[in-house]
């Protein structure tokens, strides 16, 4: 994960989002998780950002 989303990773670390677990394993701060909905955003494909902006509650 830290390849593909190292600067990601570390402005969370930097901003007390995540903290480093272990290994490739990072863990929501109780502020992370309180932004989890925003921050998950951050490691969305483009297939899935379009798909969210395209959709409509019925």
């Amino acid at each position: 994960m830290t390849v593909d989303f190292g600067k990601e990773l570390e402005a969370l670390e930097a901003l007390q989002l995540v903290d480093f677990a272990d290994g490739d394993t990072y863990q929501l701060t109780h502020a992370g998780f309180k932004y989890s909905s925003i921050m998950a955003r951050m490691f969305y494909s483009r297939t899935m950002v379009a798909l969210e902006e395209q959709y409509q509650a019925a």
